[in-house]
């Protein structure tokens, strides 16, 4: 399936995470699967700027993210 252009997927999604090395696993996994557009937020702060300002599909989101927003806390 990888490489093919299924159009039940998100043409942009958003990881969000603190931990760089995951978010790049997340990040190359979904691009695998066919998913065009990735960016990689490290943090709640980039993170809630991300939901904010860029439009995406979906995003995937840490449950423990460092910064001065904690978690999923902030009304996105």
């Amino acid at each position: 399936m990888s490489g093919e252009k299924n159009s039940k997927l998100p043409n942009k999604v958003a990881v969000i995470d603190g931990d760089s090395p995951m978010a790049n696993i997340t990040a190359k996994l979904l691009l695998d699967m066919g998913i065009p557009n990735v960016d990689i937020f490290l943090g709640a702060d980039l993170g809630y700027a991300a939901i904010r300002d860029v439009q995406c599909d979906a995003a995937l989101i840490d449950w423990k993210l460092r910064g001065s927003s904690s978690g999923l806390t902030n009304s996105w």
